[in-house]
């Protein structure tokens, strides 16, 4: 399977540590994990697509062979960082829980060095991706807000223009 989480590993043995995983399929609009939940399950996607909601907006597509819910299955008692959507018909995934995957660590030591390392620069595409999403966004509030403050001034310009024709039309019907 061509994944970020094998790269370095060879076929075989991917295949060795494909038997740890179970397989899980999802139909369109069904959630695979909800944001803020506990966790304790990593998905592979196998054949379909997933989408992050975030706030009712889709921020990122996950295609075959990406890795979701990776935090939670290294970290004791985290929650989930996003809610992800199945967006195909059909979503087939293979999942393995943190029970298999510490059955995993023990069972195949040295190789799963390899595979944390995968997931540690995995997390890391997925940090630059949320830094440089919050960069751009900051950007716009900034442009937003800028412009914003602008039109605020040229209303109270307007507002002093009209107070100031008020009063000179006043003073001359008098």
């Amino acid at each position: 399977m061509n994944s970020p989480l094998f790269d370095g590993i060879a076929p075989e043995t991917q295949e060795r540590i494909l038997s740890f995983f179970t397989e899980r399929t999802f139909q369109c609009d069904d959630t695979i994990m909800h944001a803020g939940e506990l966790g304790n399950e990593m998905f592979l996607i196998r054949n379909g697509e997933a989408v992050v909601k975030v706030n009712g907006s889709i921020v990122h597509k996950f295609t075959p062979g990406a890795v979701i819910g990776e935090v939670c299955l290294v970290q004791e008692n985290a929650k989930r960082t996003a809610t992800v959507i199945a967006s195909s018909a059909r979503l087939e995934t293979l999942v393995i829980d943190r029970d298999k995957f510490n059955e995993f660590r023990l069972s195949m030591p040295v190789l799963i060095q390899q595979v944390i390392w995968n997931i540690a620069k995995m997390l890391g595409d997925k940090l630059r991706f949320a830094n440089e999403e919050i960069s751009s966004r900051q950007g716009v509030i900034r442009a937003l807000r800028s412009e914003n403050m602008e039109n605020t001034r040229e209303l109270n310009q307007r507002s002093w223009l009209q107070r100031l024709a008020a009063t000179l039309s006043f003073g001359r019907s008098a």
